[in-house]
């Protein structure tokens, strides 16, 4: 769905400029690819892309409808190797006033008061519009480091309505890295205050409600965040994602890798380069963090029950499969499981470990908890 929303999106407003032979100022568009754009007015100016479009109206080939009241495009273009042949254009702002989709194919509908998008490679937008070309989708992030934003956006579909206050993202880049490092990115992404609320009678609507009619709720509130940081020492960036239901609980995952230096970049097919990443990418650190903001309390006595027993028959199937310096493990999570509050569980080896020998180690677990140095501990 998120491919096809954003393809709706970035086709409406270029495809104009992709096929070129037409022109902005007709008030209807046939495009090759057997969409129709319309707009009411608007003045285009094709030899830089820059513009607006009002009142515009777009219709897939594949069904459904895109409309919103407002388009406007700003872009600039870069020269590579000071060739004027090899500019590259860089939409520098697509903003998209009280858009509207509505998929027939996947039945769902989106709208959002504001969608905007900075700095956008045109290569990255024609992949994302299947439009043909370089299957590439590398980009100069030197010259262009994406970002999205969404504000006041309402999705329905499937039986769930969600609405979300603020939804944004972004990829900027790592400029100080190692020479030999792999081009390493900076990104974010975040989701705020999304409130769901179950309609219909589908199976995902059914067994919301009844889990929202459980916990006393009338709709579930997430919140979501990602993010990365480039730390300098040792070559490491740090990883943070973090979920939040309100009223419920969090969950908050925090990663150190460390990435290696290697040799030759330039002469490496990408699948070998994911490859060697894959083999020597190290574990400094991982951190898991789960609060309990009122589950526990929440649950009717049936349901608590229920869930003390499912976890007691997993505790018992653990303590017969692993290793006897990992049943220590098992206590606080217990403890979290049965009293709530915030359990920790860490891996943070004394030498920085390869990711791949994680699942070697899967077959001596006596091993990877020594080795990975993993230690859980419960907080009321």
């Amino acid at each position: 769905m998120k491919k096809h929303f954003t393809s709706y999106i970035l086709i409406a407003i270029l495809g104009g400029v992709i096929n070129a032979q037409y022109s902005f100022s007709q008030t209807s568009i046939s495009l090759s690819n057997g969409a129709a754009l319309s707009y009411q007015s608007g003045d285009i100016d094709l030899s830089d892309y820059r513009g607006e479009m009002n009142d515009v109206i777009y219709h897939p080939p594949d069904g459904g409808m895109l409309t919103a009241e407002t388009i406007t495009i700003q872009t600039e273009k870069h020269t590579q190797d000071g060739n004027s042949k090899t500019n590259k254009t860089i939409y520098k702002l697509v903003e998209i006033n009280k858009g509207k989709i509505a998929s027939i194919q996947e039945q769902y509908h989106l709208s959002a008061d504001l969608i905007e998008l900075r700095d956008f490679p045109h290569s990255l937008i024609a992949q994302l519009l299947e439009i043909g070309g370089d299957d590439n989708l590398s980009w100069d992030i030197k010259t262009a480091s994406p970002k999205l934003e969404l504000l006041d956006v309402d999705f329905s579909g499937n039986g769930i309505i969600a609405e979300s206050e603020k939804i944004k993202g972004s990829i900027t880049p790592i400029l100080n890295n190692p020479t030999n490092s792999p081009r390493l990115v900076n990104f974010e992404l975040m989701i705020e205050n999304s409130d769901i609320i179950p309609v219909g009678d589908s199976e995902l609507a059914t067994r919301l409600a009844s889990i929202l009619s459980d916990l006393e709720l009338q709709k579930l509130t997430l919140s979501l965040s990602t993010k990365s940081q480039y730390l300098q020492i040792n070559n490491i960036q740090q990883i943070e994602l973090r979920l939040t239901a309100r009223q419920l609980f969090s969950v908050a995952i925090t990663l150190y890798i460390e990435y290696p230096v290697l040799e030759n970049l330039t002469e490496l097919e990408e699948s070998e380069l994911a490859i060697m990443l894959l083999q020597n990418i190290k574990l400094h650190k991982i951190k898991i963090e789960l609060e309990d903001f009122g589950l526990n309390a929440r649950l009717p006595n049936a349901r608590l029950n229920e869930y003390h027993s499912s976890a007691k028959k997993l505790q018992n199937l653990v303590l017969a499969i692993i290793p006897a310096n990992g049943q220590r493990l098992t206590t606080p999570i217990m403890q979290f499981v049965y009293n709530g509050g915030t359990l920790t569980l860490t891996s943070q080896p004394s030498t920085p470990k390869p990711v791949a020998l994680i699942a070697s180690m899967l077959l001596f677990p006596d091993l990877l908890v020594k080795e990975f140095a993993i230690s859980s501990e419960h907080h009321p």
